[in-house]
């Protein structure tokens, strides 16, 4: 990931994190995902997908759930959903 890019993805986590919206551990798990090479973020990414298309897009609220589904609309559209979460917003229309 280019360096500007970089920066702008830790900056929202910061931000994120001095707003209360997410922990110091979610920080850091974004942090260790993008900073990942390409190869070791199809790895990590590779479950997340086929579980997704297991359950047929479907959802299942469990905390578990709620983050992966976060982290990759994060990475997949560069869509910011963790305030959306933490506002208690519905999770199902």
């Amino acid at each position: 990931m280019p360096a500007p890019a970089l920066a702008k993805q830790v900056g929202r986590a910061g931000s994120a994190y001095a707003k209360g919206r997410i922990s110091v551990d979610d920080v850091a798990k974004l942090l260790e995902l993008i900073s990942m090479s390409p190869d070791d973020q199809a790895l990590t990414y590779q479950p997340m997908r086929v579980d997704r298309l297991s359950r047929g897009g479907g959802f299942v609220p469990t905390p578990e759930m709620i983050s992966r589904d976060v982290i990759a609309s994060e990475r997949i559209g560069g869509i910011d959903a963790r305030a959306w979460f933490a506002c208690g917003a519905p999770t199902s229309p």
